[in-house]
């Protein structure tokens, strides 16, 4: 603590130092701590109790139940006293202890106790004990506490909508760390883009999701923390992608020909959208046997549906039967609608089709879970839920 070497290399009576402690020391069924002789007071005792374990494992003579003591601390944590939770969080540390402590908690502690007259941190809420070492205490874990950002984003989207990406900052005593941390969202997909900070150190975009293949049906991409050039921290996300398909067909079929007309688009945002990728095709068959292959012809009247048609002659081809299929551009293409040209031609082609026109593409579950992720630098806490955002969580640590 005080950069004087190591307490072993002082020439006292290690064993007669580890008695005294030892004698001093309350083990219950579940808790332990170090019990001076002349107070009761919860924060000496977490105090003392840190010198405990600091002394004994410089003397290599350690080997109390470390549960014990965690149990100890969590029990007697108070977010209205500085002194409580800086020594908690000093055990915490040296004993590799996993204790989650409220940051907005601690965060308002240091807010209350703060005077803005005197330029002074009061000990606890009450702001009756002033210590000028507490202003030490607090540079100490904002240096060293664990960064979280809390990523959200939605897990399913439909294509040609955006996802929002958003990203919060915090530990365990700073919500805001200015301009020293970048994030950006980074995707083969998609491509790269800055989440933007705003006015509540919120960083965050709108990714758009465009309608072509390869957004379909997963988009997969990491958001990154940069200090400078640096990457610091990052997180592997993935959300599903979905899209509704509308089309219709209207044929004529008569004793001399066969005239298809497929009316197709993509809905997504509540209107429709061109098929830019898309195509139609029929497979046509002579005594069960494939003989042609033919592709409609693609027209587009409109900027929010596509128009494939398609006319054949029965002087060229003879009787025949039809095999129709929409490739949209997305996805493999697939069997719309059947006919015949010659005897009994008169049927509607998409009869014997199991599925009548309109495909929606995609899951329909949309619910909530937050996605939490650690780093530690300086350049568990609070969950955000949106019942319109399905989440992920993990914990991630940032590279120092």
């Amino acid at each position: 603590q005080l950069g004087l070497g190591n307490v072993s290399n002082y020439g006292f009576n290690a064993n007669a130092l580890y008695t005294y402690i030892d004698k001093n020391i309350i083990e219950e069924a579940s808790t332990l701590y170090f019990s001076p002789e002349y107070t009761s007071d919860v924060e000496t005792i977490l105090q003392d109790t840190y010198y405990m374990i600091y002394i004994l494992k410089s003397l290599n003579l350690y080997a109390k139940d470390s549960q014990k003591i965690e149990h100890y601390v969590i029990s007697n944590l108070n977010y209205n006293n500085i002194k409580n939770i800086y020594y908690s969080y000093k055990i915490a540390n040296i004993l590799n202890l996993t204790i989650d402590f409220e940051a907005y908690l601690t965060q308002e502690l240091v807010q209350n106790i703060y005077d803005a007259e005197l330029h002074e941190f009061y000990i606890a809420t009450d702001r009756e004990v002033i210590d000028q070492e507490i202003f030490l205490w607090l540079c100490e874990m904002a240096r060293n506490s664990e960064i979280g950002f809390n990523v959200e984003y939605s897990s399913v989207v439909d294509l040609g909508e955006f996802n929002t990406i958003s990203v919060s900052i915090s530990n365990l005593m700073v919500r805001d760390f200015g301009s020293v941390l970048k994030f950006k969202f980074e995707s083969d997909q998609l491509g790269i883009f800055d989440l933007n900070k705003t006015q509540d150190g919120i960083y965050t975009n709108d990714i758009p999701v465009p309608i072509r293949a390869n957004s379909y049906p997963e988009v997969k991409g990491w958001v990154y923390a940069y200090e400078g050039t640096e990457k610091k921290g990052e997180y592997f996300i993935s959300f599903t992608t979905t899209y509704m398909l509308n089309y219709t067909i209207e044929s004529v079929i008569t004793s001399t020909s066969a005239s298809f007309e497929i009316n197709s688009s993509i809905f997504s945002n509540q209107k429709g959208h061109l098929l830019t990728f898309g195509k139609a095709f029929t497979r046509i068959y002579k005594d069960d046997i494939l003989s042609d292959l033919k592709y409609f012809n693609l027209t587009s009247d409109s900027s929010e549906y596509s128009i494939f048609s398609l006319t054949v002659d029965r002087e060229d081809i003879g009787d025949c039967y039809f095999e129709i299929f929409l490739d949209d551009g997305i996805r493999a293409p697939f069997k719309i609608a059947n006919a015949s040209l010659g005897q009994d031609s008169n049927e509607d082609p998409t009869d014997n089709l199991p599925n009548k026109p309109s495909k929606d593409y995609g899951a329909d579950i949309k619910v909530a879970i937050p996605l939490m992720v650690f780093f530690t630098t300086v350049p568990g806490s609070v969950i955000v839920i949106s019942t319109k955002k399905l989440m992920k969580s993990k914990n991630k640590t940032l590279n120092r």
